[in-house]
């Protein structure tokens, strides 16, 4: 009689048949009661229950023991939102306090076509020696537009000097190199918080500048140009390129004569040009008869005047004379390099 009360209470298995393998009626086998339980005869299924309630306590604690940390210590880094956004920022280490730069005004220095460092050293080492600034950092972009950046920068660094090199230093795809520019601008954002910053450009650098600030130099959210240098500025054309000695002349109004695209194209879109910034324009005259540098003649150079004429908070020349003022000499030219200081920084 026990044995018998025994296979009663086993009978419902959940795979459908009795201890002697016959079928068991469906209306035998577990079905939910009034009160939604899962029940065998009059008992009901709380092991697997259990086993869920189990499985939420572990993912509660694993849930407590990730954010704990979060929330004690607020400034702790995201890791799940740095790896997401790596492959979208440039290459650069994280921000930190000692890293803000907000108060400082950088000056940047660009090399021309087929330049590098030599281009620029002699004035960088110029400032450094009369007017106590110092070069914290040198850039060198990539062909693909990386940006490298070595150096340190000093947090109560009085003048900081940025020397920006490019490895593709031939490129005049005015296009291209303004996004170049454009990654630096956004990584020393970005990395030292910079709001403000000037430019000396030499040749080439002067319209991979110009492109720049013709297309991003409006926008509020990136740090603004305050003073630009041009030295041998070739805005409307180039000796032997697409210019020759006395073709172009400067008009009564300050227009050229002779107009290329890179003057046409910056003239039209002058007006996302920065508003405030003071312009200083130095250009070369060897007095030869040609007007020119050698390679950009005078009117190439002061055609800038034009493009900027309204918008620029000031604009003032310097015509360098005889053979100091040949074009790749006027970058190593004292007289030219405390006239940028003067202007830059002022006396006493």
């Amino acid at each position: 009689m026990k044995r018998m009360k025994q296979g009663a209470r086993d009978m419902h298995h959940g795979d459908g048949h009795d201890d002697n393998g016959r079928p068991v009626p469906a209306h035998a086998m577990d079905l939910p009661d009034a009160a939604g339980k899962a029940t065998v005869g009059k008992r009901s299924y709380r092991g697997p229950a259990i086993i869920v309630f189990a499985l939420i306590a572990i993912v509660a604690l694993a849930l407590v023991a990730i954010l704990l940390p979060r929330l004690s210590n607020p400034h702790a880094p995201d890791l799940t939102s740095a790896k997401a956004s790596a492959s979208t920022q440039p290459r650069q280490s994280a921000t930190t306090d000692d890293q803000d730069r907000s108060d400082s005004v950088a000056t940047l220095y660009l090399h021309g076509y087929n330049g590098g460092k030599v281009s620029t050293d002699s004035m960088i080492e110029y400032a450094e020696k009369h007017e106590d600034a110092t070069k914290v950092l040198t850039v060198t972009i990539s062909s693909q537009g990386d940006v490298k950046l070595t150096g340190t920068w000093p947090k109560h660094t009085k003048r900081p000097l940025i020397q920006v090199l490019f490895e593709d230093n031939t490129n005049v795809d005015y296009g291209v190199t303004s996004e170049w520019v454009h990654s630096l601008i956004v990584t020393l954002q970005q990395r030292y918080h910079i709001r403000r910053y000037n430019t000396v450009a030499h040749s080439m650098g002067n319209l991979v500048m110009m492109y720049y600030e013709m297309q991003y130099g409006q926008d509020t959210s990136l740090p603004k140009l305050e003073k630009q240098v041009n030295i041998a500025g070739n805005f409307d054309g180039i000796v032997g390129v697409d210019d020759s000695p006395n073709m172009n002349t400067i008009q009564a109004d300050g227009s050229p004569t002779y107009r290329n695209q890179h003057f046409n194209y910056l003239l039209a879109h002058k007006n996302n040009y920065p508003d405030g910034v003071e312009v200083l324009n130095i250009f070369g005259n060897l007095d030869d008869g040609t007007n020119s540098d050698n390679n950009i003649s005078t009117a190439s150079a002061r055609s800038l005047n034009y493009i900027l004429k309204g918008k620029a908070a000031s604009y003032r020349e310097i015509e360098v004379h005889g053979k100091m003022g040949q074009h790749s000499k006027l970058h190593e030219n004292p007289k030219v390099s405390d006239e940028i200081d003067a202007f830059l920084w002022g006396r006493g």
